[in-house]
């Protein structure tokens, strides 16, 4: 991601002055997280299920003290639960213990997005990720800050700001605000649409409709196949509608990037 951030650096910022390029390199990172793990196209290399208190379940084959690199993980909630965290997807250390950068959803329709710790313990498999560092805090009604946050170590979950980076002023009556969504395709989705062969970038216009679901018609193709896969994952969005009832019929781009599919070694 380096890489990216240094041509746009060079071909947009050479003349800013040292405030406002220490705060875009922050932003142009964040850009590089939201287009890795906030697309369709991420598959972890683990997936896990947490109880409500944010332990794993027993056993895991793909998740030992040499397990892959990244991880999703869905929590259950109920009366027990003593935190926030609804799911997660992005790296991991041992164990499939969020670590490293990733994109964390909370109950209240927040999100974080950016540096994660975790405090796994082998006793009772806790895998919960928590902010901690560089990161986006994006509330469900649009607004966001670009943080630098130090996870409280022990006791409730939670954080301490260290730095506010930046801040928008995106609130709930903004009609450009990104859409607040109640569920998006998963990884399974994902693996279950996707065509055997080809890969491209196909972008859908889409609208928010009336019962929370989105109509939407390919805008830039690719080819059939993948236009298809691209329309069905969309029929897999839902909206939360308590949060863009104001928005019916509501205009926007929705990006599929189809990479080639993985070579099968077996």
């Amino acid at each position: 991601m380096k890489p990216i951030v240094h041509r746009l650096l060079a071909a947009s910022l050479m003349a800013a002055p040292a405030s406002a390029l220490a705060q875009s390199v922050e932003e142009l990172q964040i850009r590089a997280w939201r287009e890795t793990y906030e697309t369709v196209a991420w598959t972890p290399e683990a997936n896990a299920v947490l109880n409500p208190r944010g332990n794993r379940y027993g056993i895991n084959l793909k998740c030992t003290a040499f397990s892959g690199n990244s991880v999703g993980i869905v929590v259950e909630r109920s009366k027990k639960s003593d935190h926030p965290v609804a799911a997660y997807r992005g790296q991991s250390g041992p164990y499939c213990a969020p670590r490293g950068v990733g994109l964390i959803e909370f109950t209240d329709g927040s999100r974080w997005l950016g540096e994660v710790a975790n405090r796994f313990n082998n006793w009772n498999l806790h895998s919960l990720p928590y902010p901690n560092g560089l990161g986006e805090l994006r509330k469900a009604d649009g607004s966001a800050q670009i943080l630098r946050v130090r996870d409280k170590d022990k006791g409730p979950y939670g954080w301490d700001v260290v730095q506010v980076v930046s801040a928008s002023a995106t609130t709930a009556g903004d009609p450009n605000r990104p859409v607040a969504w109640l569920t998006r395709p998963a990884a399974a989705d994902w693996a279950r649409l996707r065509p055997a062969t080809g890969e491209g970038r196909v972008v859908l216009t889409c609208a928010i409709a009336a019962n929370g679901g989105i109509r939407c018609e390919t805008a830039e193709s690719v080819s059939p196949e993948l236009d298809a896969a691209a329309l069905a994952l969309s029929g897999l969005y839902k909206v939360d509608m308590a949060a863009e009832k104001d928005r019916v019929g509501y205009g926007f781009k929705l990006p599929f990037r189809f990479d080639p599919p993985a070579d099968d070694d077996s």
